[in-house]
């Protein structure tokens, strides 16, 4: 594995815009940065892939010891929110996608940095940015990226004849991101109807959610967390219909970071896991702590020899906070990166790589993209 400079396409912000991969002004802002690729060959493709799929097995039995134990508070999990968790994990509700973070220098094991398990984002530079570069510059190669069937297997998997998408539409990585995942849906034969999420009403005769021209939902994608959820106004209508969203509740429980110490205890010493405890003093100088629900690196602080090496700041932490060891210094000229492999039903199916110059990978980290050599 390796970081290799190349030439960027000519006009290839208008090409990633057409391909619907990210918007002008992300795009402007350094979110992508095609001068250069990640080079990984075949055999540390199913490093990663081996890696996913064990984490993901490991990932339902903690979720099955959190919910025996009644360990919700760890996960900084309300005992209502741990309840619907509880009862949506019992009746496996059907789940579409996640993103595993891990870091890794193509030698020691792969390490689990966190589960992006609700609300993944990256997911349109992963797939179709990626896809439309890997064409036009080195078709020759391989490119670990099958993202796009994956995801119209699973929604033709689904009963639901039609899906309704909501979020917030006048976020530009939101939007594209629900158009494209309302693309891959009819591409599997479903009726689609993308919307904002404030229209989410609820017909109390009828005792169901509605769209905003009172047509029932039926399932919906929702673009936005689930802790959120909880606090808009329809929340107090959200026991007993749980099991119509997509990402499903108990996603919740994969999502927070709590989930990071609960891992080590029930597999210590997991060559794919990091020490993690929410205990602080338990942890050493060297570390990083992150909110248990939180995003895009907000909240997150990197602690090197007892002296902060950075930071980024936001609204997280009010549910606290994990305390995770540092992973085996990875730096490829002098980039930190880190390999998001995409887990689309219960199969690893793709890999996105953003990297930054500091640290912490955050919002808006450049996405590189990668090829099989």
């Amino acid at each position: 594995m390796k970081r290799a400079a190349i030439k960027p396409r000519w006009f290839w912000r208008t090409k990633l815009t057409r391909a619907g991969a990210a918007s002008w002004n992300d795009l402007c802002r350094g979110s992508w940065n095609e001068s250069a690729c990640y080079e990984l060959s075949a055999a540390e493709i199913e490093t990663l892939r081996n890696a996913a799929r064990l984490l993901h097995g490991m990932y339902s039995t903690a979720l099955d010891a959190v919910a025996q134990n009644g360990w919700w508070a760890r996960l900084g999990l309300s005992a209502l929110m741990g309840e619907q968790v509880a009862t949506s994990w019992a009746r496996r509700d059907k789940a579409l996608m996640g993103r595993f973070d891990l870091a890794w220098d193509g030698q020691s094991p792969p390490k689990l940095l966190e589960y992006n398990a609700d609300t993944p984002m990256s997911l349109t530079e992963a797939s179709l940015g990626q896809r439309a570069w890997h064409q036009e510059v080195c078709p020759e190669s391989g490119q670990w990226n099958d993202i796009h069937p994956a995801l119209v297997k699973a929604w033709r998997d689904l009963p639901a004849a039609r899906i309704h998408f909501a979020g917030c539409l006048w976020a530009g990585e939101d939007a594209l991101t629900l158009k494209y995942l309302a693309k891959t849906a009819r591409e599997a034969g479903k009726g689609t109807t993308v919307m904002q999420l404030k229209d989410i009403g609820w017909h109390r005769k009828k005792a169901r959610f509605v769209d905003a021209s009172r047509a029932p939902i039926e399932c919906l994608y929702k673009l936005y967390p689930w802790e959120w959820l909880w606090a808009e106004q329809f929340a107090a209508h959200l026991p007993g219909c749980c099991q119509m969203f997509i990402e499903p509740v108990w996603k919740l429980g994969w999502n927070s970071k709590g989930m990071l110490p609960v891992l080590w205890e029930l597999f210590p010493d997991h060559p794919n896991l990091l020490f993690a405890t929410d205990e602080p003093e338990r942890i050493g100088s060297s570390y990083v702590k992150k909110p248990k629900l939180g995003r895009e690196g907000a909240n997150v602080e990197y602690m090197l020899n007892g002296g902060l090496s950075d930071q980024r700041a936001g609204p997280y932490g009010t549910a606290g906070f994990v305390f995770q060891a540092l992973a085996p210094a990875a730096l490829f000229n002098s980039r930190t990166a880190t390999l998001g492999v995409w887990v689309i039903g219960d199969e690893p199916c793709g890999l996105g790589i953003r990297e930054d110059t500091r640290p912490i990978i955050h919002g808006s980290s450049p996405f590189v993209p990668h090829r099989i050599v």
